[in-house]
């Protein structure tokens, strides 16, 4: 399953993953921030007060994929 970065452009919520299901023919540019905010007024009993998702349009991260990171070649081992 595909993991994708996305930074929302409020600094507070920072970066967020995207999970896939398949992996897409091209990576979508932007997603909507998955980051919960409370909306609503602030009262003594909180009736008003809900969580929703932030929503903003965040753009993509390119991020290498740590698994993939390899140190020093190939990795094959020498005879001997």
């Amino acid at each position: 399953m595909p993991t994708y970065v996305y930074s929302c452009p409020v600094a507070l919520h920072g970066e967020f993953n995207v999970f896939m299901a398949s992996y897409p023919d091209e990576v979508p540019k932007t997603a909507p921030c998955s980051h919960k905010v409370v909306r609503g007024i602030t009262t003594s009993d909180k009736s008003t007060v809900r969580e929703v998702r932030c929503g903003r349009k965040s753009k993509y991260v390119v991020k290498p994929i740590a698994a993939a990171i390899v140190r020093g070649g190939t990795g094959a081992r020498k005879r001997g």
